[in-house]
């Protein structure tokens, strides 16, 4: 698999969020936990149940509202991503919230700020 695309990407997060002037949210471990997936082909899940893009920014504008966290898996990591995962990026961007990336998609892992696996 090829980290370095999940490495740009969460550069990518950390940059844009951090541009802005407003701070970022504060979360904690008791932080509601929102996984979000998205396919190869542009499918969305969030906590496995199949969204589209409308619904899935919705969620995370309540999740911010509650400063919770985001649990994001992209299916074919190393691939092109479908230009769903770059709306659902946006998204996420757009209500600061904090992200933990993982390569499988039981989000048993953690790609952490040098795109390396922990």
């Amino acid at each position: 698999m090829k980290l370095g695309m999940l490495f740009w990407m969460t550069g990518l997060i950390f940059c844009l969020a951090s541009c802005t002037s407003e701070p970022p949210k504060r979360h904690n471990s008791n932080s509601r936990v929102l996984k979000l997936a998205v396919m190869s082909d542009g499918r969305i899940t969030v906590d496995g149940e199949p969204q589209t893009i409308e619904s899935v920014r919705e969620s995370l504008k309540q999740l911010a509202e509650e400063r919770g966290v985001v649990w994001y898996y992209r299916e074919a990591a190393a691939a092109e991503p479908p230009p769903e995962a770059m709306q659902v990026m946006e998204a996420i961007i757009e209500n600061r919230l904090p992200v933990r990336l993982s390569s499988r998609p039981d989000y048993s892992d953690e790609i952490g700020p040098e795109g390396v696996t922990q």
